[in-house]
């Protein structure tokens, strides 16, 4: 069973959020369409690029080595700094195009005696606009295409901590819906929990479980653990787990992300939240 939500399209058990799908529209498009030589390789370095401007910032000592290095292979989390890798894919495509040009300029003015730098210049660059045109359109696609929520307001309702007290969510702050039977949730909550010590705003709402059933998960008991959010999911329409819910001071719901979170995205998470009227 196929279905759409504002952060992701459901395919049966398996959810893939926007930012993914848009990622692979695209790259399939331009493999196929990109007959050259260079074209795969434009395409690993474009990615590659991408992928660690995007996690470099959330990069640091204080974590372990392998936290570092899964927050770049684990491509579930959607993280991409496009411009830098697109920049960085067209001057290769440049660099390959002038040593192309070069190589067969020389064999010409042997032959002949007129260069033929130019052709071969058009040529490389016109293949490659053509795949790229088409690949940029279908990335676009979902991203735009994509459901609005029904509902941008969180509900102002008391929730349950995990010591059993009832209280009102903070504002502004990053709420985090997850459940311990989530394996992308599993893998980030070491660094939501991380986080939360700085940050008390930074809230992990539990859906669907009983307060025996997180305690028992968890090897410590923090307090911003939260239970109850199965009381909100459907009216925010969420799509699947985890989730990461960027809420004002109003309560507005003013940034969402399906899928569990690198450090950079989550800094720059709460960056907003703090910094959002």
């Amino acid at each position: 069973m196929i279905g759409f939500g504002p952060d992701g399209m459901n395919l049966g058990p398996a959810v893939v959020n926007w930012q993914n799908l848009s990622l692979l529209l695209g790259l399939f498009t331009w493999l196929g369409l990109a007959k050259f030589p260079q074209a795969q390789t434009t395409a690993a370095l474009t990615l590659v690029v991408a992928r660690l401007w995007a996690a470099l910032p959330g990069l640091t000592t204080s974590r372990p080595l392998l936290d570092n290095v899964w927050d770049i292979l684990d491509l579930r989390r959607g993280h991409w700094a496009w411009l830098p890798g697109l920049a960085a894919g067209l001057l290769y495509l440049l660099l390959e195009t002038r040593r192309d040009g070069m190589r067969v300029e020389a064999q010409v003015v042997e032959a002949v005696g007129t260069p033929g730098h130019e052709t071969v210049r058009s040529s490389l660059l016109s293949a490659a606009w053509r795949a790229a045109l088409p690949a940029l359109v279908l990335a676009a696609a979902p991203l735009v295409l994509k459901p609005a929520a029904t509902n941008s307001t969180f509900p102002d309702m008391a929730f349950t901590r995990l010591d059993g007290t009832p209280a009102r969510l903070p504002r502004p702050a990053v709420v985090n819906l997850w459940a311990t039977w989530c394996g992308p949730c599993r893998s980030e909550l070491p660094l939501l929990m991380a986080e939360a010590k700085n940050d008390p705003s930074l809230i992990m709402l539990n859906v669907g479980e009983n307060r025996a059933t997180v305690q028992n998960f968890l090897s410590s008991s923090p307090a911003q653990v939260w239970l109850g959010g199965d009381r909100v999911t459907s009216a925010l329409s969420v799509t699947g787990f985890p989730t990461s819910l960027v809420i004002n001071r109003e309560g507005e719901v003013v940034a969402r992300h399906l899928g569990p979170l690198t450090r950079a995205q989550l800094l720059g998470l709460q960056r907003q939240a703090k910094d959002t009227p």
